[in-house]
């Protein structure tokens, strides 16, 4: 402990790990969920910062030891001695490790006496040895011996230095956890959480690489031993090194080898079930109608018996099912008689003695056990989207998609534990795709002492066995089977569950000052819901299945169904980890923080929290933003618990074989959530998400992005946004408040069946004389879409009958070449959206009525070629009237809006003649900086406490445009970057000159901000350089430049940098000829 390097580095080390441990434990910090749900995550934590810092620290004293000897020439001492250079080398290193060891048990002793104070925890002992023999000593065995070898070699401890320190950060920011974490020697991006219900969510995986470094670092330290320059060793002693080198050297590639063909494995498998599905996507399969599951759990595998009843969809011999890989087919049956099977990978294909008819009546049984190949799941899922980390903790939690373990099971659709008819995920058509209500029963014998949970209550049939018969025709079927325990309370006939693993019930006093009131709020909750989206709850009973941490599921194209949703339940991670609203205790504490000024009583404090709680199940996306090169870039996902699934996903279907995803397009218009981004992220970013997929529709058909291989992240976006499009048009030519409560009834009349598409089109034209398949082909194949002009609202006082109202009158016209539909909203106060349908070329004066007095008018134009999509105006005043019996109503005009008035001259910094300097960076390290493809896309956001050098498009509606509203902005500077408009003058006489004024956030933020916009502006009679001075009270819109006199010409008005503001906004200048 001699250097002052590994001092300092130490204390800051322990530092830091106190400062974690402050910060995100103690409730003197943030609390943090995700490390108090798990409490094997608090020392996880603390070695998994030490361990950064300890690499670099052993990278220094186990190449130092050597200089540091022969500095002090100790190594004179040695050599005269009789010690080996083994001796010598492992007993240095010992020296090493025993000190880093004593640091790893203070850092270990802090987060203990942190996690024996934490709130609401418990202590994992076992972590508190797993996790330094696990990340640390693997590490250091291995900095130690690569050093060691490295300075035996190159002797020069600078160089290795610098090497070993560029290899630490080449494996933390470059390859990172490529090919499943083969050179995460850290252990930074390989997942090491612990779960408290199964343990370690692969570990296999884990022994195989951590066992890997510390053979190799062995390894190194013996060939360090026959390259140690003294005397002169024994033959024994240099061959036993070798031996000993080569042994635990080629140990550790064995491992390494291993590990890299189950990586192979795990890519390749996946592309050979795709292409298989995609070879027999046309074989024949069966209609299944019943379907009984008798399943018998053992350790690490399961057996399982199934009985199928069904009928052909078509004239065949042979039929085909898919079932997970990892299961193993011993038999199949039909009335007693053996059938020929064979199995392809994940396909199952059953073969009868004599050709079957279409609509002929099956029966058959099919035994089969096994384990669930998880790579087999989500073949939809690229490689790279598994690995991305949604949940963005210190560490890694890891991904599990079913669990065959003796104190855990669970299977759910996507682990294919059961026999379906067809193949599964095809990527050359997405008629793969088909979904059956199925009558199904499920018999379970568990292992002793385990509870299993499936769709409806299970009834004990004799000693750890259970049937579970649901009520109606089901989708899919999961099963999980636990040490469970369960609490529940009846509200309204409608019974809430919640099935924990025993000792995990520190919900049970969270609200101890509203418990009477619990069910009634809660089924309140649910009350509101099903009232905004017309649906009522279909089932008895909503449970609360607690899981493993690692499980996980992911967004799909052709269903907002999460595998964490089923029927009538969800499944919550162990003690809601992920989300800070499930620590009920700790947010109450935080609530009590926050309102301390407040006085607010404990009843309200429970309430809010409960409410958070409550909205974990209605909010429908999670948006998290983040920088990158100071752009802010928005990625979106589907909530996994979102409820809504409930109401419609997993109780009805719109079979529409012709029309892929037809039944995702007709969730998107059923759901009353439709989550955004706030305002700020959207200028930030400088789009949403809706307008980025209104850029792809722009360029492509639905058909075609269905298809699409890149910019997968905004395929849910375009289907969101289409389904809205396309019910948002039958609504309004329908022209009736009753379309939504029509398709209520329709959807209460096929619950758990298929509606046909044949069957809807044709109920929606008796209903309402709206023929669906007219809008159908376009919807689906064109690329044309509206454009729309909308003219600036007027709000007037009327009277209309006996009331006195607001009325809201505007134009508004479509010049695209497809028919679109605009949505308005009146704020505040009505919200319900009004929708106004415009055929190509068609302009309408439209009037609304509100029994409020609204303070604005937001449009939406959906997928069509106006950015942004929504467009807000605010009333600066209502107008009094004396109009009476004033209506609703929309009328045809003649004449399309026009944004230029006769006599003035328009240029738009979208139109060709508008211009600017641009400079290409010098700093090598600003490029180095900046992501890959951060000027990819034209439009970026607007960020005036940091702006660009450079003159940027960004996007607002408060902008001048038709069909575009943008501008160029820039940081404020020494005048030397401009802005041009080149302004065509047609005829030469006196003209009034405008600039269109835009007010960025920062006057909101400052009200001292101040600064001014410096024109230049060439006339007959020279040049003038007025300016616009803008104050926090100044209005935005057109603001005049002055009136001058031009020749018939081109002239050029310039606008420069120069100024005291951040920013400064080129828009638009227009001319206007005076009499």
């Amino acid at each position: 402990m001699r250097s002052w390097f590994f001092r300092i580095f130490s204390v800051l080390s322990l530092f830091v790990v106190f400062v974690f441990n402050m910060g995100e434990i103690s409730e003197v910090g943030d609390m943090e969920w995700v490390y108090r749900a798990v409490p094997s995550n608090i020392p996880y934590a603390a070695i998994f910062l030490l361990n950064l810092a300890q690499s670099i620290i052993a990278v220094f004293l186990s190449s130092e030891f050597i200089k540091r000897d022969r500095k002090q020439d100790t190594t004179e001492v040695f050599y005269v001695r009789s010690m080996s250079n083994g001796t010598y080398l492992f007993g240095k290193a010992w020296s090493i490790l025993s000190i880093f060891l004593l640091i790893n048990v203070a850092a270990l002793v802090m987060a203990l006496i942190f996690n024996l104070l934490a709130l609401n925890t418990s202590v994992d002992w076992r972590a508190y040895l797993y996790y330094p023999l696990l990340i640390s000593l693997p590490t250091l065995v291995f900095v130690i011996g690569l050093s060691s070898l490295l300075m035996g070699i190159i002797r020069n401890q600078a160089l290795t230095f610098v090497i070993l320190v560029g290899y630490i950060l080449s494996t933390l920011l470059y390859i990172r956890g490529s090919h499943d974490f083969l050179f995460d020697y850290m252990a930074y991006y390989q997942s090491l959480f612990h779960s408290s219900i199964t343990g370690f969510g692969d570990w296999e995986g884990i022994l195989r690489l951590r066992s890997m470094y510390t053979f190799f670092g062995l390894g190194f330290m013996f060939f360090s031993i026959l390259i140690l320059q003294r005397l002169p060793q024994s033959r024994w002693m240099n061959a036993a090194s070798l031996a000993l080198g080569l042994s635990f050297t080629g140990t550790a590639i064995f491992l390494g080898y291993q590990h890299l063909e189950r990586y192979h494995q795990r890519l390749e498998l996946p592309q050979q079930m795709i292409a298989l599905n995609n070879e027999y996507l046309e074989h024949p399969q069966i209609d299944i109608s019943e379907h009984q599951i008798e399943l018998e759990q053992g350790d690490y595998y399961f057996t399982a018996t199934s009985r199928i009843k069904g009928a052909a969809l078509e004239d065949a011999r042979e039929f085909v099912f898919n079932l997970n890989p990892g299961l193993q087919v011993q038999s199949v049956t039909a009335g007693g008689q053996s059938l020929d099977f064979k199995r392809e990978l994940q396909l199952l294909f059953i073969s009868w003695d004599r050709p079957v008819a279409a609509g002929t009546p099956l029966e058959l049984t099919i035994n089969y056990s096994g384990t669930i190949d998880e790579t087999a799941c989500y073949l939809d899922i690229s490689p790279e989207q598994k690995n991305l980390d949604t949940y963005r903790f210190l560490f890694e939690i890891g991904q599990r998609y079913a669990y065959v373990q003796p104190e855990f099971l669970l299977l759910t659709p996507e682990a294919q534990w059961y026999p379906q008819a067809g193949v599964g995920y095809s990527d050359t058509s997405p008629f793969w795709y088909r979904k059956d209500f199925i009558d199904y029963q499920l018999t379970v014998k568990t292992l002793p002492g385990m509870y299993p949970v499936s769709q409806v209550d299970g009834r004990e049939t004799a000693d750890d066995t259970y049937l579970f018969a649901p009520e109606h025709a089901l989708s899919q079927l999961s099963l999980s089977v636990g040490n469970y325990q369960k609490s529940s309370f009846e509200a309204d006939s409608l019974t809430f569950s919640a099935y924990y693993v025993a000792g995990h019930d520190y919900f049970k006093d969270a609200f101890p000052d509203i418990r009477d009131t619990l069910p009634d709020i809660i089924r309140e909750r649910l009350g509101d819901f099903e009232r905004r989206s017309g649906l009522k709850y279909p089932f008895r009973e909503f449970r609360m299945i607690e899981v493993p941490g690692q499980f996980k599921s992911f967004d799909r194209t052709w269903t907002s169904l999460h595998q964490t949703n089923q029927a009538g339940m969800v499944y919550i991670p162990e003690k809601g980890l992920y989300s800070r609203n499930l620590d009920f205790t700790g947010s109450v504490k935080r609530q009590s923080r926050w309102n301390q000024n407040r006085n607010l009583a404990p009843e309200e404090l429970q309430m809010r929290v409960l409410r958070g709680f409550l909205q974990e199940f209605f909010r429908f996306k999670n948006i998290r933003t983040d920088n990158q090169g100071g752009n802010t870039v928005v990625e979106e996902s589907i909530n996994p618990y979102y409820q809504f699934v409930q109401f419609y996903e997993l109780c009805n279907n719109l079979d529409a074989r012709e029309w892929p995803v037809m039944n995702r397009i007709f969730e998107s218009y059923l759901r009353v959530e439709n989550d955004g981004p706030a305002d700020w992220v959207r200028r930030n970013s400088g789009s949403t998400q809706e307008e980025l997929a209104n850029m792809v529709l722009q360029e492509k058909s639905f058909a075609e992005v269905l298809t699409l291989k890149e910019n997968t992240e905004l395929i849910d976006n375009v289907i969101e946004l289409k389904g809205e499009v396309l019910f948002s048009m039958i609504q309004a030519q329908a022209e009736s408040g009753r379309f939504r409560e029509f398709i209520t009834r329709l959807l209460e009349e096929y619950r758990f069946k298929n509606l046909s598409f044949e069957t809807f089109r044709s109920r929606i034209q008796e209903e309402f004389g709206v023929d669906l398949t007219q809008y159908m082909e376009n919807w689906f194949n064109q690329t044309t879409m509206p454009r729309f002009l909308i003219g600036t609202p007027i709000a007037e006082q009327v009277q209309s009958g006996n009331r006195e109202m607001t009325r809201v009158w505007f134009r508004a016209s479509n010049l695209g070449g497809a028919a679109g539909v605009i949505k308005s909203t009146l704020f505040p106060g009505d919200q319900e959206d009004k929708l106004l349908y415009l055929a190509p070329g068609q302009t309408k004066e439209v009037a609304y009525l509100s029994v409020s007095k609204p303070a604005g008018i937001r449009f939406n134009t959906l997928a069509s070629g106006n950015l942004p999509n929504k467009i807000e105006y605010n009333f600066e005043k209502i107008d009094e009237t004396t109009i009476t019996n004033a209506t609703e109503g929309q009328e045809l005009a003649d004449q399309p809006i026009s944004l230029k008035n006769e006599g003035e001259i328009v240029v738009d910094n979208e139109d060709p003649d508008f211009e600017f300097t641009h400079y290409e960076e010098v700093s090598r390290l600003r490029k180095w900086l900046r992501p890959a493809g951060a000027d990819g896309f034209k439009y970026q956001g607007t960020r005036v406490w940091r702006p660009p050098l450079n003159w940027t498009a960004t996007t607002d509606d408060h902008f001048f445009g038709d069909f575009i509203r943008s501008a160029f902005y820039i940081k404020a500077g020494d005048g030397t970057k401009e802005a041009k408009w080149k302004v065509p003058v047609p005829e030469a006489g006196r003209y009034d000159v405008f600039y269109h004024v835009y007010k960025d956030d920062s006057f909101n933020w400052n009200r001292d901000m101040r600064g001014n916009y410096q024109f230049i502006i060439p006339h007959e009679n020279g040049v003038d350089r007025p300016s616009i001075e803008l104050t926090r009270e100044s209005r935005e819109g057109w603001v005049s430049l002055g009136d001058y006199n031009f020749p018939a010409d081109t002239i050029t008005i310039t606008l420069s940098n120069e100024s005291r503001l951040q920013a400064i906004f080129a828009d638009a200048v227009k001319l206007v000829k005076r009499d």
